[in-house]
């Protein structure tokens, strides 16, 4: 693609290049020339001329600034009675411009000549590349977003209240269109720069249909508030507001070197992040503009933490605690309704503005919120979870050795979506005999709980061509995977190192240890043995393993030794049988766990979820996608 350098050079530099020859030769005698020959000049006239570079500034309103710098090769001259000397030297220059960009690049005028240049003048927090786009860090994300409030509505800057999206929008004088603008509502928005035809999805006709959208026309799916929540709604007009605002000199650029654009379209779906072998195309780097604009429009930082306090502090005393975890629930919730975002945007928001103590929030993962928890300390790595979704916990033990081995010592079990240490201090039944973890280890997650980075990349059952940014708004046909991988850090030694402390020091581990060394040679004794342990009767075995008494009678007998593994293992999890004992019953049975996905998961479940009830551990391989460990329907 042309840039906006070749743009300049066939538009403009002649104009530029005059002006830089007049200068010379009307201000020579001001200036600098660094020559050996001379130190008087009496003439200056300008020889050749090369356009360098050019540094363009971003702004939120038609007007495109500039500076050309331009390297010029001047002959100077002195001249006196008695010998004239002549010498060629070259200078620098910055020429300050502008031009309008609205259809195209029009009216083009200087507004200065800098002749001394230094390149370390040319940093600035809102710069463009050579294609336009602003050049954005992630520090300057809040300054750029309070820029666009000061312009479009100040009002949101001085105190906390919400932003009227609409309003907004019409300030700029945007329309907004609503219309399903996909079959399987995968696109959110539009932004049209340019007149052109849009097609839409008639839910009506269910077919699609087309209609002649003017420029300054934001089309947004008119499902959003329905299928998911006005928050969703707002950041998705705020984000089509942020590439009008920030993309339109971008879209001028590709127009005048030719392409046929005349809009932006947002998909639901995350885009792989850099890497030392891909890098972020234009389309990615103005998503992500817009995706992390949106939100600190919508919750501007000074209004959002002023409010966040007020609301911190009256939860506070009406729950009668100094605990900051116990009201960030009810906060959330509370900015959530206040600024019109979706829950989980006003959660990450809150990380944003430096309250660490939100990632143990109103969690959701494999369909239900984890209790609140917290750390001891501020968790600075903001991929670093505590919390690990089911599949992928499965996952990581299939795949990764390093947690296998963790995982296999029994020290962890999985509760409440953590891998926890299995000790009474941290883990322990409820009334209803579920085991959960203790409101210790809950305040105490990084004390006691294995850690995951979490990370997100292309999901290879697509081929995306444009991805986008939009982690607040993941769906079911997200184009991504969202993965938590266990690498070993310093922190999760200790916690495998305080796991095994504790253990070895626990009176059920030692007995355990005890039973393991005294079970008998034969599968049948050593069953007969563990359940006169657990003072079971072989009909309450078999209700709790969802296994037919004859064939725990047929075991104990040691007849038809034609075990299914799955059987085995139902009746170790009925017994809450730790590792130490499953392991050791289940090779007595003449069985193994084979290599593979299935029997891993499966010896995964007799690790971690030996405490839980049969029902609980089908369920459990049912979201894995295998059989049931034992059924009696």
């Amino acid at each position: 693609m042309s840039t906006f350098k070749n743009i300049v050079k066939q538009s403009f530099f002649d104009v530029i290049e005059n002006r830089i020859s007049l200068y010379v030769e009307r201000h020579y005698h001001e200036m600098e020339f660094r020559s050996r020959k001379i130190n008087t000049v009496h003439e200056a006239h300008v020889q050749e001329q090369e356009l360098h570079r050019i540094v363009a500034y971003d702004s939120i309103d038609n007007t495109l600034s500039f500076d050309a710098i331009v390297i010029a090769d001047i002959d100077i001259y002195y001249v006196s009675s008695h010998k004239d000397l002549e010498d060629t030297v070259q200078k620098w220059f910055r020429v300050s411009c502008e031009v309008d960009v609205a259809d195209g690049f029009s009216n083009f005028r200087m507004l200065g000549i800098d002749d001394f240049y230094e390149a370390s003048d040319n940093k600035h927090w809102y710069g463009l590349d050579d294609n336009l786009i602003p050049i954005i860090s992630t520090a300057d994300m809040e300054r750029h977003a309070e820029e666009i409030l000061s312009h479009v509505y100040p009002e949101a800057l001085r105190k906390p209240m919400r932003v009227d999206v609409e309003k907004f929008a019409e300030r700029l004088g945007l329309q907004i269109v609503r219309k399903h603008l996909s079959r399987n509502g995968t696109i959110f928005g539009q932004m049209i720069f340019h007149p052109t035809r849009v097609d839409y999805y008639d839910l009506d006709k269910k077919a699609f249909d087309s209609y002649e959208a003017k420029g300054g026309t934001i089309f947004a799916d008119d499902e959003i508030f329905f299928l998911r929540n006005l928050g969703s709604w707002n950041n998705t007009i705020i984000h089509e507001c942020v590439h009008w605002l920030k993309h339109r000199k971008h879209i001028e650029l590709k127009r005048a070197a030719g392409a046929d654009v005349s809009r932006i379209s947002c998909q639901v779906t995350e885009m792989p992040k850099e890497s030392k072998n891909r890098k972020r195309t234009d389309l990615e780097w103005m998503e992500w503009h817009a995706n992390a604009l949106a939100p600190r429009i919508l919750m501007p930082q000074k209004m959002f933490v002023q409010k966040t306090e007020e609301l911190i502090a009256f939860y506070k005393q009406s729950n009668k605690t100094d605990k900051l975890i116990d009201v960030l629930p009810a906060v959330i919730y509370e900015l959530s309704e206040f600024f019109e975002v979706s829950i989980l945007s006003a959660r990450i928001r809150l990380m944003d503005v430096g309250y660490s103590e939100t990632i143990g929030v109103l969690e959701y993962i494999d369909g239900q919120y984890v209790p609140t928890h917290s750390t001891k300390v501020a968790v600075k790595d903001t991929k670093q979870r505590y919390t690990v979704p089911m599949l992928d916990g499965l996952m990581q033990y299939v795949s990764n050795k390093e947690f296998a081995a963790v995982i296999d010592s029994g020290d962890f079990v999985y509760v409440d979506g953590h891998y926890v240490i299995n000790a009474p201090k941290y883990v322990a039944k409820n009334r209803y005999g579920i085991l959960e973890m203790t409101e210790y280890a809950l305040a105490n997650i990084d004390e006691c709980c294995l850690s995951f980075e979490r990370s997100t990349r292309a999901n290879p059952a697509y081929s995306i061509q444009q991805y986008t940014e939009c982690i607040l708004y993941q769906s079911a046909t997200s184009k991504t995977i969202t993965e938590h991988k266990y690498k070993q850090t310093d922190d999760d030694k200790k916690v495998r190192e305080r796991a095994a402390a504790i253990r070895a020091e626990l009176d059920d581990v030692r007995e355990t240890a005890k039973i393991a060394a005294e079970l008998p040679g034969t599968f049948g004794k050593s069953l007969t043995m563990l359940m006169k342990w657990r003072k079971i009767t072989i009909e309450k075995l078999g209700e709790m393993a969802l296994v037919e008494p004859r064939m725990i009678s047929r075991m104990r007998a040691d007849e038809n030794r034609d075990w299914d593994i799955k059987k085995v293992s139902a009746i170790c999890i009925a017994l809450q049988l730790p590792p130490s004992l499953s392991l050791p019953l289940i090779e007595k049975a003449g069985l193994k766990f084979k290599p593979g996905e299935e029997q891993f998961i499966y010896q995964h479940i007799l690790t971690t979820r030996y405490n839980s009830t049969i029902h609980e551990c089908n369920e459990f391989v049912a979201e894995a996608g295998l059989p049931y460990l034992s059924s009696k329907e």
